[in-house]
């Protein structure tokens, strides 16, 4: 019986600000800055991919 695999994407499993805050959290705790810069490129690209840009406006609690 053969492997069947699919493809994986973080990018389509961070999509909103709590995701994306638990990734890089995740990521400093481990400690590990090869994979702190890739988790950070991942939100970057997940944001560009969502259409939020480095420009956009950040949810504060007065927002909310």
């Amino acid at each position: 019986m053969a492997l069947e695999t699919i493809r994986f994407d973080i990018q389509n499993f961070l999509k909103t600000p709590e995701d994306r805050a638990g990734i890089l959290e995740a990521a400093l705790q481990d400690g590990d800055p090869d994979l702190i810069a890739a988790v950070k490129a991942d939100i970057r690209e997940a944001q560009r991919r969502n259409g939020i840009g480095p420009d956009e406006p950040k949810a504060t609690d007065e927002q909310a």
